[in-house]
């Protein structure tokens, strides 16, 4: 079982656009990723139009509720803040199947192994999910 304590690895790039928290090792759950909101504050408020990324594709596997927990705190100002975007990257098998569609490679256990992104636009601008 992987440890309770997510490791994150904070990257800023020198033009103070974009941020990148990386989990590199430990598991996201519903208490884990609380610990999370705050870092995500602190990077969405250091530049106007800062882009945020939390990369959580050395998670794999991901629990969905906690991925889904993260998802509302990302649309809650007083959890995570006010200002730049914040996007997710998911491993492909926290992927959710577009509805009324089968997955293909379902049954054969096929799947890509690279990363999926699903976007969170900050600033009230909404729910995004990018393929």
């Amino acid at each position: 079982m992987k440890s309770p304590k997510l490791s994150v690895l904070v990257q800023v790039d020198l033009d103070g656009r974009d941020v990148t928290i990386r989990i590199t090792a430990g598991a996201l759950t519903a208490l884990s990723q609380q610990g999370l909101h705050a870092l995500i504050h602190r990077a969405r408020t250091l530049t106007p139009g800062i882009l945020v990324t939390v990369d959580l594709t050395a998670l794999a596997p991901v629990d969905d509720s906690a991925v889904r927990l993260l998802e509302q705190a990302l649309e809650d100002p007083g959890r995570t803040g006010r200002g730049g975007a914040v996007r997710l990257v998911l491993p492909v098998a926290a992927r959710p199947a577009p509805s009324g569609s089968a997955d293909p490679a379902g049954a054969a256990g096929d799947h890509d192994d690279g990363p999926q992104q699903a976007s969170l636009l900050g600033a009230g601008a909404g729910h995004e999910v990018a393929a």
